[in-house]
């Protein structure tokens, strides 16, 4: 399974359009999120930032993404729902 990038969120946007559905709803839709490939568990969105290798600030993040098993490596840049 490929992992979900920015222009597969965008695609849906224009799906819901094309189906419709006015775009100031669509962005007024929550955000929820899988704890895992199983979908064990789902859990509210409150945070989207974006992450960035380079920027020191965000060295535990990195960390912290690197260093769990069922993530990809996080090379250069990402957006983290939290």
């Amino acid at each position: 399974m490929e992992q979900l990038r920015v222009k597969d969120i965008l695609r849906m946007v224009q799906t819901l359009q094309h189906n419709g559905m006015d775009f100031d709803d669509i962005m007024e839709l929550p955000i929820y999120l899988g704890s895992d490939d199983e979908l064990n568990a789902i859990h509210t969105g409150w945070f989207i930032n974006l992450v960035d290798t380079a920027n020191k600030e965000d060295e535990d993040l990195v960390t912290m993404i690197n260093d769990d098993h069922h993530n990809r490596k996080l090379e250069k840049k990402g957006i983290l729902i939290s």
